[in-house]
């Protein structure tokens, strides 16, 4: 395996909350949801995908990650 995993560890709730914010229309699994609906499903996705996320080589935690802190981490490996 040549390829560097990433997993970007933010709160489920900003993702659901950003989502509803860019619209979820284009989003066939998401779309017609209620933010309580779409949580509940971004939570279980996650625990269906945990154990491959926490493989990652890089792991950053929290709501605002840039960028320019990906390309720091990338830079550090």
């Amino acid at each position: 395996n040549n390829g560097v995993g990433i997993f970007l560890d933010v709160p489920l709730k900003t993702i659901a909350e950003r989502l509803i914010e860019q619209g979820t229309e284009e989003r066939p699994l998401l779309k017609n949801k209620t933010p309580k609906e779409l949580l509940g499903q971004l939570k279980d996705h996650f625990l269906q995908r945990k154990a491959y996320y926490l493989k990652a080589q890089i792991h950053m935690e929290g709501p605002s990650i840039t960028m320019d802190d990906i390309v720091e981490a990338l830079k550090a490996i």
